[in-house]
């Protein structure tokens, strides 16, 4: 990695408020409501989550998870290397000035994803069929699927023509309503069964409105359709080829330790190592954002020629994830495990355990899918897929060997093992391919200190006992110090805090562009 020097602040600097800057802008707004929308459905599903496991209990809360990851798993495997596609050649389209393409590019995503969607539906079907109870769980479960698969191509439209603040607007309204709903369907007494038909409800809403602004968006576009030439046949094998990596990825950060414990472990355990993973993927949902900004707007570049705009944005990328992922981790290690125990109940303590190991790694992940994508808006598959197979190989392996001694801590540790798997190998080729990145050791080292003080503040506050009063007051003295040691080493890379100000002040957010400025050296 590079040390940045004064040099290129200046220069970098300079930059904002340029034309040539625009997409940088663009993809950082887009990043906030796309994580938004990413972080909105775990704030549901956690009150959803903590609800359901008071009045359901361990093991039916168990089992409800259990059905829950097959319905995710199947819509995943289904369709999810077709929507990256989608969202890529979306981008791309655009960038090369062929919106026109665009139009014919939809009728094609529209039959691919029928088709898949159907296939991953009538499966679930198939188990429905064969006894798996409760059967009217797994048969609104098949709908949920088919309905999800359907509603990638309108949301990958929306996001690969950088409409992300519609896209989000779709999951932030349908996730509160489905809260509510499931919220209702517990209280009276419809279990898992009426939490699956909630699922299957909201996502059929989803489709409906997400397909009427996909609608208004691509007939918007000038001209008549034009047809797709030679990206048709790319558009479908990098859908192919992309499921591999995507269904792989699916195994190692998607809970497939789900498929041990059913086997091999009890529903009191996957409940605690459900509880666990659903909390360390609140956490992930501003990072998981990352993947869904990264592909439009490298692709859209890439088909523009302007290779040097996407490293001085992917080193950015990097920096500011440093700059969130650090304190994150910190929090996350110091506070996570009294904070499940008082919101879930005394009963799940031990998730408190699993979500130690689950979270350790955190400031990896966000670098792990900004990587991926990369490699992905530049219509690169191969090394992507080959380390997703190494990382899930790592994944089944120490889980097959560990859920059967450890039960959920066992599950937890073949998950954070195939996340390094899949993670080291991928930055050094990302760092090769774009001729290096501009991150300073010193930066780090600055956010390292505030976040490890922060954190350590929080976790001798714990010490006092184990209450709300002692949790809130171990909260706010972690945010205190943090706070504090922000602005006394100054955590903000210089190049980063003019980028933010310039943003700032071209909105009129004075404060902000201040605040902002007491952040950086």
């Amino acid at each position: 990695m590079k040390v940045i020097s004064t040099t290129t602040r200046t220069d970098e600097s300079a930059s904002v408020g340029k034309p040539a800057d625009s997409a940088s802008s663009r993809a950082f707004v887009g990043g906030i409501w796309t994580s938004a929308s990413q972080l909105a459905p775990y704030a549901y599903t956690t009150v959803v989550s903590i609800i359901a496991a008071r009045v359901l209990g361990p093991d039916d809360m168990g089992r409800q998870s259990f059905i829950t990851f097959v319905v995710v798993a199947a819509a995943t495997v289904c369709t999810s290397g077709l929507s990256y596609s989608i969202t890529r050649f979306v981008g791309e389209l655009s960038g090369q000035g062929r919106e026109r393409s665009v139009r014919t590019l939809v009728g094609l995503s529209w039959r691919l994803a029928a088709l898949a969607s159907a296939v991953g539906a009538a499966v679930l079907v198939l188990v429905a069929l064969l006894g798996a109870e409760p059967q009217a769980a797994w048969l609104f479960g098949a709908v949920a699927v088919l309905a999800s698969g359907l509603h990638k191509v309108p949301a990958s439209v929306l996001i690969g023509g950088q409409r992300w603040r519609t896209q989000s607007v779709v999951v932030l309204v349908t996730g509160a309503a489905s809260v509510v709903a499931t919220i209702a369907a517990l209280a009276l007494g419809w279990g898992i069964t009426g939490m699956l038909a909630v699922t299957a409800a909201v996502a059929l809403a989803m489709l409906a409105w997400s397909s009427v602004l996909m609608r208004r968006y691509v007939t918007a576009l000038p001209g008549p359709p034009a047809p797709l030439g030679g990206t048709k046949v790319s558009m479908i094998r990098f859908a192919a080829a992309n499921s591999i990596p995507v269904i792989l990825s699916f195994v190692v950060l998607q809970r497939s330790e789900f498929f041990f414990l059913d086997r091999d472990s009890t529903d009191d355990q996957i409940a605690l190592y459900s509880i666990a993973f659903s909390a360390m993927l609140a956490l992930l949902a501003v990072p998981n954002a990352v993947r869904m900004v990264v592909i439009p707007s490298v692709s859209r570049l890439v088909g523009a020629g302007e290779h040097d705009r996407i490293r001085r944005g992917f080193s950015r990328l990097v920096r500011l994830s440093v700059l969130i992922t650090f304190p994150m981790a910190a929090g996350a290690l110091a506070l996570g495990p009294a904070l499940l125990p008082l919101v879930y109940g005394e009963q799940y303590e031990g998730a408190g355990d699993a979500f130690l190991i689950l979270v350790a790694p955190l400031p990896l992940v966000p670098l792990s899918s900004a990587a991926s994508a990369l490699l992905m808006g530049y219509g690169l598959i191969r090394v992507p897929t080959l380390v997703s197979a190494l990382a899930a190989a790592v994944d089944i392996g120490a889980a097959a060997l560990l859920v059967p001694r450890y039960d959920a801590i066992g599950a937890a540790l073949a998950n954070v093992l195939a996340l390094l798997a899949a993670t080291l190998p991928l930055l050094p080729y990302c760092l090769r391919r774009l001729g290096g990145i501009e991150v300073s050791p010193r930066d780090i080292a600055r956010i390292f200190t505030a976040s490890a003080c922060a954190g350590a503040a929080a976790w001798a506050t714990l010490l006092l006992g184990e209450s709300w009063a002692v949790f809130m007051l171990a909260l706010l003295a972690g945010v205190a110090i943090f706070s504090v040691l922000s602005v006394l080493l100054r955590v903000l890379p210089a190049a980063d805090a003019d980028w933010l100000a310039g943003m700032a002040r071209a909105r009129g957010g004075a404060r902000a562009e201040a605040a902002i400025r007491r952040l950086s050296p």
